[in-house]
């Protein structure tokens, strides 16, 4: 396995970081969370770049890239619907639907991450209200809804466009595939979702580290910056640890399901498991390392929090994720 980057992927990085730190401050993020949760403009920069459209399947290794990319958003709390797009568009082009998609470039695609089980039955869909189109699961047919205007918004604690979407309110419903080939592309959908997500969550933890790590080196108390005391200190640097494996995790997910490997599936479950525990206790200590200003409005670090808490519950109960990871190593242990 070898997860070196190439020096177009470290250049794109660059890039795309160099963008998001002049484009995307904690400012810019409060006031897109006041109007809607979706930074258009920021979302037309990124595609005037190349990672959101459909040149970045051009690269060598297309979902470490997006990953890397992914990283770069969560540190900047980025409101785009990067990770959601392209695993749309992959999901497009493997039923041969990608002319559904009008514009290629901003095109923005939804993605249902848990499956309707009836016509009136409401998903919360992220991006949904902005989306050129939602994919998902309606019983065993992969649906493609459109109609923007159609889902009530709900307000939620992360300030993201996040919005209540059931097929009976969609203006048009075209079935991509049905029986168990579109459930096995909805399934393979949702787990790039979650390998992606969790390269995000890495990026959220990590910044939110930093703001801990730099507020701790200000903060004096008993006459010495509280960056020294272990009941700070020492929760910090486990956090790193633990992101770290995280981010290794990810990229070898990534790694397995470039590569087609058996457990790619599995090694998404782990990754997005071990991102979402990592980037939430991370951001929980670096929210008890600002004290009380740490819950104030005010404050960066409540933007990381509330982010970091979304994006690990957004798929599902995280209990659930390592309950699915126990059933499929079940029958190896079993066997034996």
């Amino acid at each position: 396995m070898d997860l070196s980057l190439s020096s177009e992927q470290r250049d794109l990085c660059r890039v795309v970081g160099a963008l998001l730190t002049k484009a995307c401050p904690p400012s810019r993020v409060r006031a897109v969370e006041a109007d809607g949760g979706f930074d258009a403009d920021l979302w037309k920069s990124l595609s005037a770049i190349g990672v959101a459209g459909k040149d970045i399947d051009d690269a060598p290794d297309p979902l470490l890239t997006v990953a890397l990319i992914a990283e770069i958003c969560g540190r900047h709390l980025a409101p785009v619907p990067l990770i959601e797009t392209y695993v749309g568009r992959r999901l497009l082009s493997m039923v041969s639907a990608d002319s559904l998609v009008p514009r290629a470039d901003e095109a923005v695609i939804a993605v249902a991450l848990a499956p309707w089980h009836s016509r009136d039955h409401e998903v919360l869909v992220q991006y949904s209200g902005v989306a050129d189109g939602v994919v998902g699961l309606l019983g065993d047919e992969l649906v493609w809804l459109t109609g923007t205007d159609c889902y009530p918004a709900q307000r939620n604690f992360a300030g993201v466009a996040l919005n209540r979407v059931s097929p009976q309110r969609a203006t048009e419903i075209e079935v991509l595939q049905t029986g168990e080939s579109a459930r096995a592309a909805y399934a393979e959908t949702v787990t790039n979702w979650k390998r992606l997500a969790a390269s995000m969550l890495v990026g959220v933890g990590l910044r939110a580290v930093e703001l801990a790590a730099e507020f701790a080196k200000q903060r004096s108390a008993f006459g010495v910056p509280i960056g020294r005391f272990q009941a700070v200190a020492f929760p910090l640097a486990d956090d790193l640890t633990a992101l770290d494996g995280a981010r290794l995790l990810s990229w070898k997910s990534q790694w397995a399901a470039q590569k087609q490997i058996d457990s790619a599936g599995l090694l998404a479950l782990m990754a997005y498991a071990s991102a979402a525990e990592a980037a939430t206790t991370a951001v929980a200590h670096a929210l008890h390392a600002h004290g009380g200003q740490g819950l104030t409005e005010e404050c960066d670090i409540q933007l990381y929090h509330r982010r970091a808490k979304f994006l690990a519950v957004i798929a599902g109960d995280p209990k659930h994720q390592y309950a699915a990871i126990a059933d499929s190593l079940l029958p190896q242990f079993e066997a034996v």
